[in-house]
């Protein structure tokens, strides 16, 4: 049997001295949050996270309004965001340039809405050989340079709105290709002619951010924040490392040999294992990139609870319907429990999210005879239930809402969290685990009150 290690029971109050902000990923070149006005004078300075120069814009304002910043987001360095550009009298902001930003590849991340006509949202650019740009409030156009200056566009990724939009631009020199994301959806790609050309920076100079911006018909008179969380990378992230993703998020199963088929929810990790519908693995884990990782990194392993079980990867076909993509695979034990381990975990407080469905496509498996008991070990206690007899789902997801479960985790930065999703069902049924997700709880009065509920959650332990 795989043994679950006993963590020394944390306090709360240890927790939250704990609580760190986790560093942007080692490989950001520059992060510009908006929180707040550095220098306390006309216009605003804001000092950014990772290295580099500050942003200056002397027309530009920070908007501390939580309705004008962007909707349903937790950042993922742990920290609250607490305010965004604005520009009632345009932001006009600049970065001066630095050794840093002369990379290779890139990403550049921004969250933005706006009903301009015209201006610029990012450019560091020469308007001839240099740099990069991304304008034209009508769609969208990221126009950057490679090798000796080579032009290369990606026109209309979206038509900007009075709504957030996160927009993301990455180049990966080695493959020669950029790509543009829109709400972490891929919505433009271009290949070079050239494989293995760098983006080219002579005379490029300064960033400038959001040029004669003022937010269209958001502006009038009031605070409507236009520009927020601007991040800049030296390598072409991945989706699952966007800042607008999750803080850690997970897709099992699929097979790993078949990549037009496998599908992959967006802002997910793939945890594809197998090279069969029916093969069996002793155990799995990968090492992820994560800023919430110690080091930048955490690593997730998957295993039966007992070793007489194996666990087993499954491909069942395409799901129609809500996370269609994470549903239509999963890990299996049957007759025994499922085991995640989470190692690496910087120290704080998180909400974790699991997914059970068994989708057989054309059956109905699952139901309220397949029950799931969800066990965690972290830094509150040994074994704590915090989920009694889950009702797993099953079918093709079109009738049938895919079965989940929401509760608290807690680091201690040090020892790993297992979480055991354990098999309640009388008869002979399996336990199945489709993904999992993690939100970072930043806000003090929230982190009292999910500890609330943890303390009376460990009242009961697994037999």
């Amino acid at each position: 049997m795989t043994l679950i290690k006993t963590l020394k029971r944390q306090s709360f109050a240890a927790l939250l001295l704990a609580l760190a902000v986790a560093p942007a990923g080692a490989d950001t070149s520059g992060y510009w949050r908006g929180e707040s006005d550095a220098n306390g004078g006309p216009g605003l300075e804001i000092l950014n996270e990772v290295a580099g120069n500050s942003l200056t814009a002397p027309s530009a304002t920070i908007d501390t309004n939580p309705a004008n910043l962007p909707v349903g987001r937790i950042p993922r360095t742990g920290a609250v965001n607490t305010g965004s550009i604005d520009g009632d009298a345009n932001i006009n902001g600049v970065i001066s340039e630095y050794a840093a930003l002369n990379s290779d590849s890139i990403t550049v991340e921004v969250f933005s809405r706006t009903l301009e006509g015209g201006g610029n949202l990012i450019t560091r650019t020469n308007n001839t050989d240099a740099g990069f740009s991304i304008t034209d409030f009508s769609g969208y156009d990221v126009k950057y340079y490679v090798g000796a200056g080579t032009e290369v566009t990606i026109n209309n990724v979206v038509n900007p709105n009075a709504d957030w939009n996160y927009l993301a631009w990455t180049y990966d020199a080695t493959e020669g290709v950029g790509r543009v994301y829109v709400d972490g959806k891929l919505a433009g790609t271009q290949a070079t002619a050239t494989p293995g050309q760098a983006l080219n920076w002579t005379g490029a100079g300064d960033i400038s951010v959001g040029f004669d911006m003022d937010g269209g018909a958001l502006s009038s008179t009031t605070n409507t924040g236009i520009i927020d969380e601007l991040r800049i990378s030296n390598t072409a992230l991945q989706t699952y490392q966007f800042l607008g993703a999750p803080a850690l998020a997970v897709d099992f199963g699929g097979d790993k040999s078949d990549t037009t088929n496998q599908d992959v929810q967006t802002y997910f990790y793939d945890f594809s294992e197998y090279t069969s519908n029916a093969g069996g693995v002793g155990s799995a884990s990968r090492v992820i990139d994560t800023p919430v990782g110690v080091g930048g990194q955490v690593t997730v392993s998957i295993d039966a609870e007992i070793t007489s079980q194996n666990i087993d990867p499954r491909n069942r076909g395409d799901n129609s319907g809500d996370l269609s993509a994470l549903l239509e695979d999963h890990f299996k034990s049957q007759n025994s429990g499922v085991e995640l381990t989470i190692e690496g975990l910087e120290a704080g407080v998180y909400k974790m999210t699991s997914w059970h469905h068994e989708g057989g496509g054309s059956g109905d498996t699952g139901g309220s005879s397949n029950l799931i008991d969800i066990f965690v070990t972290d830094a509150m206690g040994s074994l704590r239930s915090v989920i009694d007899d889950l009702v797993t789902s099953g079918g093709n997801l079109s009738s049938v809402d895919p079965a989940s479960a929401t509760y608290a985790i807690y680091s201690d930065g040090i020892n790993p969290i297992t979480i055991l999703f354990d098999d309640a069902s009388p008869t002979d049924h399996e336990t199945v685990l489709n993904g999992f997700q993690l939100l970072v709880i930043p806000e003090p009065a929230s982190m009292a009150m999910l500890a609330a509920g943890s303390l009376m959650l460990m009242r009961r332990r697994r037999a």
